[in-house]
């Protein structure tokens, strides 16, 4: 996607559909194998190309990419793709007449600013930034000439405190991914106009107004082990094609905002491990627009003493899973499942109380579940 390479007659099709639907049709051929998901967070699966695949991509790319490491003594003018495993002395001499790279991957523990800065400043067409596997402190404050940069990850080992306000000139921007050590945004992120995919940093308290509220590009939400943050903005309906929103490990979080009611494009909504979160308040019916909802999951919340009827009731038509784990106080389930007509799977495990009241033809709320497809509960299948 952050390539461009991406392609679909459907004019109305989400990018995202369209690389899945790739990444499928690869993995049905056998092109892609053994693919493996994050079992933590499920947020990322990887897999291997197979041996065939991966030649053929090699004898045609060959010119293109190229590894950089303290014995490189050139690099190929037509480039296009590098990673860097170190950083040689000879760097300024080598990066002379790169002017066309897009991606560039930094996989070292140690990078001075001025090297860092010189590749910011000549990679000027970059499409791709990466950090992930790096270990080093740095400053971003010449990011913001990255004017074609549409993929950038500062995850944990990257450390970054602070993101400069030139940031908020990536406009093209897609996918970002912020590091846990940064501890606030910047105040006009709601420029990033393009951006489809946030990972949230953890030290951030709480997501100011006007801000986030404003990314209307926004398709994927992630809050990742955030210990701080107590409240999402209240500015929430600007998020009209939000589509994923995934809250893991916010202990403090205590509510989630009203406005959350107006996403109804929202398609998976992924609760856990959120201890003093509060699913139960009070929403005025006639204020609720239909939502779009095909995946509820709820995983150790032990404040959830009732499903949030207000989400289920408008998702009759749409939801297929519903998933709670260790919802340890959740009493019973609610009666609208009984005309959720959509909902093909019910998963419940370690919820005692509700798994009483779901016992094969005698408990109290079967019939109310009577009708699904598949229901499993602790580990158990009907």
């Amino acid at each position: 996607m952050a390539h461009g390479l991406l392609e679909s007659t459907n004019e109305n099709e989400e990018l995202e559909d369209i690389g899945l639907r790739y990444i499928q049709e690869l993995r049905s051929r056998s092109f892609f194998q053994d693919f493996e998901e994050d079992s933590e967070c499920k947020l990322f699966s990887s897999c291997k190309m197979h041996d065939l695949v991966h030649d053929l991509a090699l004898s045609l790319t060959q010119n293109e990419f190229s590894t950089i490491t303290t014995s490189t003594k050139d690099i190929s003018k037509g480039v296009r793709h590098l990673l860097f495993l170190s950083i040689p002395q000879n760097l300024p001499t080598l990066l002379q007449g790169l002017d066309h790279v897009r991606t560039a991957i930094f996989n070292t523990e140690e990078m001075s600013q001025s090297a860092l800065n010189l590749c910011l400043l000549r990679f000027q067409s970059l499409r791709v930034l990466d950090f992930r596997d790096s270990k080093f402190e740095v400053w971003l404050e010449k990011i913001g000439s990255l004017k074609h940069l549409r993929y950038l990850c500062l995850p944990e080992a990257c450390e970054v405190e602070k993101i400069p306000n030139s940031f908020c000139k990536l406009q093209s921007l897609q996918f970002l991914w912020l590091g846990e050590e940064i501890e606030d945004l910047p105040s006009n992120i709601r420029y990033l106009i393009n951006l489809r995919f946030l990972i949230f940093p953890r030290k951030q308290k709480r997501l100011s107004k006007n801000g986030l509220g404003c990314l209307t590009s926004l398709r994927f939400f992630w809050i990742l082990r955030n210990e701080h943050l107590e409240y999402l903005c209240e500015d929430m309906q600007g998020l009209k094609h939000l589509r994923t929103l995934f809250i893991f490990e916010c202990y403090s979080l205590i509510s989630l905002p009203q406005s959350i009611k107006y996403l109804t494009a929202l398609e998976t909504l992924h609760i856990e491990d959120c201890t003093n979160l509060n699913l139960t308040w009070e929403v005025d019916d006639q204020d609720l627009a239909q939502f779009s909802l095909q995946k509820l999951i709820l995983v150790w919340l032990p404040k959830l003493v009732a499903l949030p009827e207000w989400l289920l009731a408008r998702s009759t038509n749409s939801l297929q899973l519903l998933k709670l784990g260790s919802c340890r106080n959740l009493k019973k389930l609610p009666a609208c499942l009984h005309n959720m007509t959509s909902l093909q799977q019910l998963v419940i495990n370690d919820c005692a109380e509700v798994r009483n009241r779901c016992e094969r033809e005698v408990g109290e709320d079967w019939s109310k579940i009577a009708h699904i497809p598949k229901i499993v509960i602790n580990e158990g299948c009907f």
